[in-house]
């Protein structure tokens, strides 16, 4: 029988990455003409650092709110800067 290897962190850096993708993905058309898309994420540890990430990446990252349905969920705003 394996053992059950427990995780610490459920939603980790790879997941969240994982995530924001595919929802910038869907949004990409809004994207490109400098709209904000809200963004919905996990709390997670990992969090600061994958949001720092995009922000290096050029992406502007703004904090929405916290979920009140579902307290372990925040959204935030992505856009990208729009060259004139």
């Amino acid at each position: 029988m394996k053992k059950r290897q427990a995780h610490s962190e459920p939603f980790d850096k790879e997941f969240l990455l994982t995530m924001i993708n595919g929802q910038l993905e869907s949004w990409a058309s809004f994207l490109l003409i400098g709209k904000k898309v809200k963004v919905l994420l996990f709390d997670s540890q990992c969090t600061p650092t994958v949001i720092q990430k995009f922000r290096s990446e050029g992406w502007r990252v703004d904090f929405s709110h916290r979920s009140n349905k579902l307290p372990s969920r925040t959204y935030y705003f992505f856009s990208l800067p729009v060259s004139r």
